[in-house]
């Protein structure tokens, strides 16, 4: 009986300025959001919004009809247009909603898979750190372990010969420079 073992994924680096780019991102749209929710508390009073996803689907409908529903209706006939009682009774503007709405739209296409989950409840991150872990393609592992190989034996080596970097990296693709002018792998080689 023959078992074949899964051999473990081995991290080469961690994509952090990718990620830090995406949460930036995402912070932008957790304040369009918390902007959202400041509009509904004030026009609505606090946590009135049940369905998130409707709400940032369409704000302005929202809004306008979950106002009917919790005020408008008491006060009002029934063929009264809806949209001018809640804007006529309420401090936002249909622009601003819009415009809220937009911008939050605009920040989930950027984010694609990394996009807000939006629930009824609400949203949450769907951005974790560990997404952006570039792992070593196992096709390129041995190589990966000479190219470690070639950066030890040319730090023992340096002594001997010009202070940079600069020549090895030319000699073999599977090294760059960092921004001290050490010598380290060239990760993208090895993705």
């Amino acid at each position: 009986m023959t078992t074949t073992k899964e051999k473990k994924k081995i991290l080469v680096f961690n994509d952090r300025a990718t990620y830090e780019s995406y949460k930036a991102k995402e912070n932008v749209q957790f304040k369009i959001v918390n902007d959202l929710q400041i509009l509904a508390d004030a026009s609505l009073g606090i946590n009135q919004i049940e369905n998130w996803v409707e709400y940032l689907n369409n704000p302005a409908n929202y809004l306008v009809e979950r106002y009917w529903e919790l005020y408008g209706s008491r006060f009002n006939a029934p063929f009264a247009d809806r949209e001018k009682v809640y804007f006529n009774s309420s401090n936002v503007g249909i622009e601003n909603l819009n415009e809220l709405r937009s911008r939050f739209d605009r920040m989930q296409n950027e984010l694609r898979n990394y996009a807000l989950k939006i629930n009824k409840d609400g949203v949450v991150s769907n951005l974790k750190e560990t997404d952006f872990n570039k792992y070593l393609n196992p096709a390129m592992e041995q190589e990966y372990n000479d190219c470690l190989s070639f950066i030890e034996a040319s730090k023992k080596m340096k002594p001997y010969y010009a202070s940079n970097y600069n020549f090895l990296t030319r000699f073999y693709d599977g090294v760059r420079l960092d921004d001290h002018s050490e010598l380290i792998p060239n990760y993208q080689k090895f993705i």
